[in-house]
């Protein structure tokens, strides 16, 4: 299938459509059947005429799934289609703890899929399996993320209209780092902080200030479960 987004070709939003579309077997290109889009406030609408496409919608990610949208009904013909989401926030969490961390490319793959089916929101949950400065073996030899990493992460998770908000845990849950003796002095029992202790406070600030340097978004999911 072969779209004319009538839109500037170097802006923001035609590129992240061409990524999306990507996902779809679709190709943006001057040939292809003309795409109008308009941002107007209220619900998303999608409607073919048989000649051509037009999009109203009211953010980056209804945008998005616009596409999604064209790639289920264009090949039937003459459809409007029109949604509204139930949410401000729809989103997903994904475990970057457990046996594996994900690949930035892989990431972004994912990131490209909720877009198309409307999330506006995704959290990578990260115990230590990211870069935190002064603290070199948080996350040694676990394939954490770097810096550089989770800016790309989120610039271009921004530009599909999907924030990226971080998922950690400052309590327990970290039972990785204390495989490593330097963290012996930061632990009360199994995988669990020692509250009160100056030391951990500092860690915690560390963990804070280094997603607030590097994710945009003003939310953070802390957790603090499981603390026996």
């Amino acid at each position: 299938m072969k779209l004319n987004i009538i839109i500037n070709k170097s802006s923001d939003e035609y590129i992240a459509l061409k990524e999306v579309a990507s996902e779809c077997s679709m190709e943006l290109c001057d040939s292809g059947t003309s795409v109008k889009i308009k941002q107007t406030a209220g619900a998303m609408r999608v409607y073919f005429d048989g000649k051509e496409v037009n999009i109203k919608y009211p953010t980056r990610s209804a945008l998005m799934r616009s596409v999604g949208i064209i790639s289920r009904y264009m090949k039937e013909g003459v459809f409007d289609i029109t949604q509204s989401p139930a949410f401000e926030r729809l989103g997903i969490m994904i475990d970057c703890s457990r046996n594996a961390v994900m690949k930035v490319s892989a990431v972004k793959r994912m990131c490209r899929i909720l877009a198309l089916m409307g999330y506006n929101m995704m959290m990578l949950y990260t115990e230590d399996t990211y870069e935190l400065e002064n603290y070199p073996y948080f996350g040694h030899m676990r394939g954490r993320y770097t810096k550089d990493e989770l800016r790309e992460i989120d610039d271009y998770c921004a530009m599909l209209g999907i924030e990226l908000v971080p998922c950690i845990q400052t309590l327990a849950h970290l039972n990785a780092i204390f495989r490593w003796p330097y963290f012996a002095k930061y632990r009360d029992c199994d995988d669990i902080l020692l509250a009160e202790s100056e030391h951990v406070y500092e860690l915690i600030d560390a963990m804070l200030a280094g997603m607030k340097e590097n994710i945009k978004s003003p939310s953070i999911n802390i957790g603090m479960d499981e603390a026996h």
